[in-house]
């Protein structure tokens, strides 16, 4: 199903086939979805189909004017330097450590900030004017850092790595980056988004002037990366905004009350192996090999 966003000419997407979504959102943005490798396999592997004549469309919005919208969208990864390019964020990146394999992070840190910026330009239309000029590090970056006097420097993730000079100032960064093959996912722990403030916000509160700022994590969240944003300008919050915060403390009050009430019970928060999917469980046929 296709609608309009009530906020912007954005388009919600909603299915009960993620294949779908997916196939339905290239053809939106003139991709075709059997070019896409990961959508391609799952189609091959019974997790729904990607061709239009066995998609059921309905919405307030046909696909013929879904795609008009999209008209000029442009389709491409790309790197968070230039992203930002002409803003008053200068970004950074070397490569994320050895165990990676590759020359930069697609994702994870650089792709968290970048999100969390859009966020805030939904927000409040005037983001890009509150901000100051700031400079954020991503990977083992060893170039120069164009840094005026008082400007904040902030390095992202456990894997940014600097040693230099930014002025006459000598910075250095040792990487704190763990093996992730040597982690659980399955008892993974968590910070939920109030200790995340409390800990980005006393991260700032107590920086000394004119020294660097480190977040760690691998990757720094979405959420965190926000915050930073709002701490460093005057960006107000937004989950502090009175608009949202009766929402938002409702639904943060509900989420913790059912999983305290999960913990008592017994039930862990993460379960091993496979699990009731309900209503939301692809329909798998038969792979066509």
């Amino acid at each position: 199903m296709l609608t309009p966003s009530p906020r912007r000419l954005n388009l919600i997407i909603m299915g009960d086939s993620q294949a779908a979504i997916d196939a339905v959102s290239c053809h939106i943005i003139g991709v075709d979805p059997k070019t896409v490798d990961h959508l391609r396999l799952a189609s091959e592997r019974g997790f729904g189909s990607l061709d239009l004549d066995r998609i059921a469309i309905s919405g307030d919005v046909t696909l013929e004017e879904a795609k008009t919208r999209a008209k000029g969208f442009k389709v491409g990864l790309m790197r968070v330097e230039k992203y930002f390019e002409g803003s008053k964020i200068s970004a950074y990146a070397g490569p994320p450590p050895e165990p990676e394999r590759t020359d930069y992070c697609w994702g994870g840190c650089p792709g968290a900030i970048e999100e969390a910026i859009e966020i805030l330009r939904q927000f409040d239309a005037e983001t890009d004017n509150k901000l100051p000029h700031m400079h954020i590090v991503f990977g083992a970056y060893d170039g120069p850092i164009d840094a005026k006097p008082g400007e904040p420097i902030i390095f992202i993730g456990d894997c940014a790595r600097y040693d230099g000079k930014v002025g006459d100032k000598l910075i250095k960064i040792e990487s704190l980056y763990q093996d992730r093959s040597g982690k659980d996912p399955h008892h993974a722990k968590h910070d939920d988004i109030y200790a995340k403030m409390a800990s980005v916000s006393a991260k700032f509160a107590f920086a000394k002037k004119g020294e660097p700022v480190r977040l760690t994590g691998c990757p720094v969240s979405v959420a965190e990366q926000l915050l930073m944003l709002c701490s460093v300008s005057s960006v107000q919050n937004p989950i502090m905004d009175p608009k949202n915060a009766i929402k938002f403390n409702k639904a943060y009050l509900s989420w913790r009350a059912k999983t305290l009430a999960d913990r008592v019970r017994g039930k862990p928060y993460q379960i091993h192996g496979a699990t009731l999917r309900g209503d939301s469980a692809p329909i798998v046929e038969p792979p066509k090999n």
